[in-house]
């Protein structure tokens, strides 16, 4: 286990947002090495990450959700509460975090108007078409561009025919679906 107790020592003497920050890392390091075995050892730290969750700090908030977004174990309600903080928090949780259900994506995609958000979404390692399908709606050729540039992307016909006369006449578009389609 990498947290120590001289962390805790630490902490509680000097609990600046720095020293927040490393342990928080820290403890979602040994997480995700399953450094913690008993269900009331995980059940302690993740009340611990839920409690840094309400961190005024943003560097406490990120280091968990750039830990976190790479644990398949991650709590849910941990990792959306972390989609709706601000994009340097969400962005890595909206890209490569497995505890988001596709319904999840899709919903966030339609609460938001945020391109940043839709561009973290559309760069994940697998886009289920109907996912796609939401994101191409959006209309935003930047979001476009991602999602038809992704191979690990699923479009339905139905959805390139929708857009094709904005993906024909825009050479951006184009050139990263054709790279790809050539790919696929």
């Amino acid at each position: 286990m990498n947290v120590t107790t001289m962390d805790i020592k630490f902490l509680a003497e000097q609990p600046s947002a720095q020293a927040r920050s490393v342990l928080a890392s820290k403890l979602c390091k040994d997480y995700r090495q399953g450094g913690f075995t008993s269900a009331s050892e995980v059940e302690l730290v993740n009340d611990i990450f839920r409690m840094l969750l309400k961190d005024a700090e943003k560097s406490v908030r990120q280091a968990l959700a750039d830990e976190l977004a790479h644990c398949e174990g991650a709590p849910r309600d941990i990792i959306i509460a972390l989609t709706k903080d601000e994009n340097s928090v969400a962005l890595p949780v909206l890209r490569y975090s497995s505890a988001l259900t596709e319904e999840d994506l899709i919903t966030l995609v339609a609460s938001t108007k945020e391109v940043a958000r839709w561009v973290a979404i559309a760069q994940r390692e697998v886009v289920a078409e109907q996912l796609s399908d939401h994101l191409m709606k959006t209309g935003h050729r930047i979001v476009m561009k991602e999602v038809l540039g992704n191979q690990g992307a699923a479009l339905t016909e139905k959805t390139i025919n929708d857009h094709w006369d904005l993906m024909s006449k825009d050479q951006s578009i184009w050139k990263s679906w054709s790279i790809v389609a050539t790919c696929r």
